[in-house]
Order: structure tokens, then C-alpha cells, then sequence
């Protein structure tokens, strides 16, 4: 049995005329009656009465024409289904971010992007960087979103946005009035710091001090609070100073200047419409123009 009997049986009930139905079809009258015929020996009952004047449905092909039509219906839907999900319109989409690198980038990509793929199903993972990079080898997430700073040859990135890393001072501290600063003239400070490995450790070798810590905390809004309450200065990145203002002063780098990047990461070996159609409305979302894939 398939769709195209289907397509004739219905066709046939529906009309109760072969002539009509072959017409509908736009095949011949005797080979509609031949695939009718083989449909019925397939199924072992009749479907039809059928006489000189009249066609009727017998008790079994009312049932079947039931069916009939809710598999068409359903193949159809299948098939719809199948082209939307080639097409990126259809299916799920499992993201991983950093809330530290996304900042409200993420929230401007996704309004956009449900706005244009209503039927698409997003399910979004706060991760570090380092467990997103896990995620999508182990194939839990499709895409990542975090600062660069880690290899994985199996991963292509793109940037996203390029933006500059201040300096987060308490309100109160002796250097707020400045409109900016070198890291090494706080090389006395107690810190708050993201755990290592991050930029900032590598920064503070530049500078030529060892830094004091005060409190190592992972979270951007953590150690905002953290500064906001007079802990210490940390390292933030610029977004940061529209998002968590009150009690923290900011003030750019001279020396050394530091960048954060926000890369999109993805696996090399698995390609998703999902993924793409994701990523070029991030191109388009992201504040600095995207670099070559990595």
C-alpha cells in the first residue's frame, strides 16, 4: 500500500464515479479501477459496490476511507515538517552561553530570532565556556556563546563582538575621580577575580606586579556586588557599565588595553539549518563585524 493508492481510493470515495476521479487524478479510467482492485486483494475485503449505474462505499471502505484520509493528512504534515526543518523554520535549537560575555546581546538576538522562527523550539544552557566547548563535542548543546579563549579543533567559531575590558573601581576609592587608568597603579589593591586562567592574570604579568586577591567569584554580577560594596577593584567587561551601575565607577585601560571577544562556537562535522539561521541573525545583531570562521 501507498499514498498514490490512498490518493485514488479517496479520490474514487469521494466522487463515487471512477470517470470523475480518473479525471481528478488525471490518469485513465482503467488503470484508476486496476490500482483499486489491487488495493482491495492487499486488504482482503471490498471497498466498493459497485454496479452499471452506481458506486457506493461498502461498511469496510467507510471505515477505511477514514483512515485513509488522516494518513494522507498526516504524510502531508510529514513532509511539511521535513522542508521547514531543512529550511531552519522547524525543530530544536540548544544553546549554551556565558551571561559574563553575552551580555544583553543574547536577549537582542533572540527576540529577533523568534520573532522570525516562531516554530522553533530553544532551550538555552548557562555554562562556562569550558563546559559549553564539552557540551557541544558531547552533542547536549548544537551552538555556544562565550569569550574566546579556548582551543577545540573540533569547533569553528566566529566573533560576534569585540569589546573593551574597564576597570570596575568601589565608588569610594581613591582613583574613581580619574578618567582612566593604568592597571599597574592598582597593583596595591585587594582584587576581586573571575578563577583562572583569565585575561586578567595574564595582564598583571604585562603590568609587572602579582595581584592581591580579596575574592575569587565567577559571576560578572557577583563580583560587581562585590565591588559595588567596597571589596575591591575588578576587570569587567564593557557592557558591564550599562548593566551594573550603582556604587561602581569605570574607567578604561591605558596600559595594558585589553579586549574580550564574544564568539559563537559550533561543531565542524555537524551541520545544522538550525545553527545557521541562528548565526546570521547574530551577525546581523552583534554590535562589531564578525571575523572569518576558525
Amino acid at each position: 500500500m501507498d499514498t498514490r493508492q490512498l490518493r485514488s481510493f479517496v479520490a474514487v470515495a469521494e466522487d463515487l464515479n471512477f470517470t470523475r476521479a480518473a479525471a481528478r487524478l488525471r490518469t485513465a479510467q482503467p488503470g484508476l479501477s486496476q490500482q483499486i482492485r489491487r488495493l482491495e486483494r492487499r486488504l482482503g475485503v471490498e471497498l466498493f459496490i459497485r454496479n452499471k449505474r452506481s458506486v457506493e462505499l461498502t461498511d469496510a471502505g467507510r471505515v477505511f476511507l477514514e483512515h485513509a484520509r488522516r494518513i494522507l493528512h498526516d504524510t502531508e504534515q510529514a513532509r511539511r515538517a521535513a522542508r521547514q526543518a531543512a529550511q531552519g523554520e522547524l525543530g530544536h535549537l540548544s544553546i549554551g552561553f556565558a551571561l559574563d560575555a553575552t551580555g544583553e546581546l543574547l536577549a537582542d538576538i533572540l527576540v529577533g530570532y523568534r520573532a522570525r522562527h516562531p516554530n522553533v523550539d530553544i532551550a538555552l544552557h548557562e555554562l562556562p565556556g569550558r563546559e559549553q566547548i564539552d557540551a557541544i563535542v558531547d552533542g547536549r548543546i548544537q551552538l555556544g556563546l562565550f569569550a574566546r579563549g579556548y582551543e577545540e579543533p573540533r569547533l569553528r567559531t566566529i566573533v560576534l563582538r569585540r569589546q573593551q575590558i574597564l576597570i570596575a573601581l568601589p565608588a569610594q576609592h581613591r582613583l574613581a575621580g580619574r578618567r582612566s587608568l593604568e592597571l599597574r597603579e592598582l597593583a596595591d589593591d585587594r582584587w576581586v577575580v573571575a578563577p583562572p586562567p583569565n585575561v586578567f592574570y595574564t595582564a598583571c604579568a604585562t603590568a609587572g606586579f602579582e595581584p592581591l586577591i580579596a575574592q575569587q567569584v565567577t559571576g560578572s554580577d557577583t563580583r560587581l556586588a562585590f565591588v559595588a560594596s567596597g571589596v575591591g577593584p575588578t576587570l569587567a567587561p564593557e557592557w558591564s557599565a550599562h548593566h551594573f551601575v550603582r556604587h561602581v565607577a569605570y574607567k578604561p585601560l591605558d596600559l595594558p588595553k585589553l579586549t574580550v571577544d564574544l564568539v559563537a562556537a559550533w561543531h565542524r562535522d555537524r551541520l545544522s539549518p538550525l545553527v545557521d539561521g541562528f548565526l546570521a541573525l547574530a551577525r546581523a545583531s552583534a554590535s562589531s563585524s564578525s571575523t572569518p570562521e576558525s
